[in-house]
């Protein structure tokens, strides 16, 4: 059974091997160089240049935008307690009364502030990371006010920032190094250097892979989209056949749901 993101991703991987095959080993073939450099060096500088970012009016940004959503979105209800709003802040005091009636209201282990997450449609993926900052913050706040809020916002704005950073230090090497590669080509389009027919099997094959990752990337994001509980997670579980109930084949489906390091990747940037 086919769909139309199956026919797309089939027509990418078409085009993308007749593209190579035309272009020759050389220009494939060195373009996919560039892009894994651009990756190795991003992976290896972005901690550093989110750090950066975080610190700086963009991470001052995006942590009040993230917060004044996320704040007026929580209405967490902890039995005898009551109701805890996003931007309330909790004390020493409270917290006891908090964890106390949270238990009996949800079980252990903070399970209630998961209602929190809930609350902005936290991706479940995010959970973990939340929750080992809000212990954290529980266990160092030594009396001073905090609010659920916060431990959310936080996890938000450093993904944020170093999927940033990522993009950034990759955009830049492909600049770079595209630079170099154009001066290359010149030379060798100077001296009329046609690819011979070994050269245009290794751009088919090269064409093909940079066709698979644009697929593989395509696939990642769908991954994203459908951690959020939203209408476009919603329309895309529809399109690629992912409904409860629904056991239907398709291409696009197969290469969503399996596993090509998709869980690592979104592990990476929330980490």
């Amino acid at each position: 059974m086919f769909d139309y993101i199956s026919l797309i991703f089939i027509a990418v991987l078409l085009l993308g091997a007749l593209i190579g095959f035309v272009r020759g080993g050389f220009k494939t073939l060195s373009g996919i160089i560039l892009v894994a450099i651009g990756i190795v060096v991003a992976i290896f500088l972005s901690k550093w240049l989110s750090q950066i970012y975080r610190d700086g009016p963009i991470g001052n940004t995006l942590y009040n935008a993230y917060y004044g959503f996320i704040a007026n979105q929580i209405k967490v209800d902890v039995g005898s307690y009551g109701v805890i709003l996003g931007n309330q802040e909790i004390n020493e005091s409270q917290l006891a009364a908090i964890d106390t009636a949270g238990k009996l209201a949800y079980g252990p282990d903070w399970a209630f502030f998961h209602v929190a997450y809930e609350n902005v449609h936290l991706p479940q993926a995010f959970y973990g990371t939340v929750d080992e900052l809000l212990y954290k913050t529980i266990e160092s706040y030594q009396g001073a006010n905090f609010t659920l809020a916060q431990p959310i916002t936080d996890v938000l704005t450093n993904a944020t920032c170093y999927a940033a950073a990522f993009l950034s230090i990759f955009s830049a090497v492909m600049v770079l190094g595209g630079i170099v590669l154009a001066i290359i080509r010149l030379i060798l389009k100077a001296a009329h250097d046609k690819p011979g027919l070994i050269s245009r099997l290794l751009g088919l094959v090269g064409g093909l892979a940079i066709a698979a990752a644009l697929v593989w990337v395509a696939c990642l994001s769908f991954n994203l989209i459908m951690l959020m509980d939203n209408d476009a997670s919603t329309y895309l579980r529809g399109v690629l056949h992912m409904t409860e109930g629904d056991t239907s084949w398709t291409f696009a489906k197969w290469l969503t749901t399996s596993d090509f390091g998709y869980n690592a990747i979104i592990s990476f940037f929330i980490k």
